[in-house]
């Protein structure tokens, strides 16, 4: 009986341990990105793991310009230009889910900028579809995506 205490006792110090030291060798940026987390819908699929990092990156459009998705983003974009030009910053970040079809769902903006130019980056957000998902391990995985969308 006591045998079997000292084992757990171990095997708990080791997961703190361990997951100690994961957390304290993450960048800055890593710490941002794990503090801001996903928050998603009880439903059936909310349970499956949704990752950070990933082997290859979801794919706007195969086998085009890597600058696919910001022609794509800057075609669909409307906004005033003279709101733009009052504002000294000019971006806005939007999060959102990719899954393992390259959907895109559970958008919010994390970096707001203005009301009207928030709208329209979940309004171009939400239009955007991946033809390849993200690829963890050679299989497609739900990935959490950061989009910055500069208006000009």
């Amino acid at each position: 009986m006591k045998m079997k205490k000292i084992t757990i006792l171990l095997t708990v110090m080791c997961l703190w341990t361990y997951t100690s030291m994961a957390q304290s060798s993450k960048t800055t940026t890593e710490q941002s990105e794990i503090e801001d987390e996903l928050v998603i819908d009880d439903d059936e699929e909310a349970y499956e793991r949704v990752y950070t990092y990933v082997d290859v990156k979801p794919i706007f459009c195969k086998g085009a310009s890597p600058d696919s998705l910001d022609n794509f983003i800057k075609k669909n974009l409307k906004y005033p230009k003279d709101l733009v030009d009052s504002l000294d910053w000019k971006t806005v970040c939007v999060r959102f889910l990719v899954d393992k079809k390259g959907a895109t769902s559970y958008h919010k903006v994390t970096e707001p900028l203005h009301s009207v130019l928030d709208k329209e980056a979940l309004r171009v957000a939400k239009l955007i579809k991946f033809e390849v998902p993200a690829i963890y391990e050679g299989k497609p995985v739900k990935k959490q995506y950061h989009l910055y969308i500069d208006f000009e």
